[in-house]
């Protein structure tokens, strides 16, 4: 005959391998988590990674262009200003050429 003592001994023993289970769930929930966290940080630091590859190489590539039309355009403003200095002299001593034939003559 089963006594009262037995059935609740095995209720105990029942809930603790409830509560047991209940445990192994809940860490293999949080294994689960954690590999997906991990296998999603890889990722997204793969993916990071060939973003900051890509950006470099396109950051280089507008600097070298950058460059090339910096040195290009300071040519030609240097290219200007000896113009202008050449025009200046050539009209300066014309002035002081003609000013000296007008208080010669």
């Amino acid at each position: 005959m089963i006594n009262l003592e037995d059935i609740i001994n095995n209720l105990i023993r029942i809930d603790i391998n409830a509560l047991n289970k209940i445990k192994q769930i809940k860490e293999k929930e949080n294994n689960i988590e954690n590999y997906i966290f991990e296998k999603l940080k890889k990722e997204k630091d793969k993916i990071d990674a060939m973003y900051l590859y890509k950006k470099n190489i396109v950051q280089e590539k507008y600097d070298k262009m950058y460059e090339t039309r910096k040195t290009k355009l300071d040519e030609q403003k240097q290219n200007a200003i000896r113009e202008i200095q050449a025009k200046y002299l050539n009209t300066e001593s014309n002035i002081l050429e003609n000013l000296l034939k007008s208080i010669i003559n």
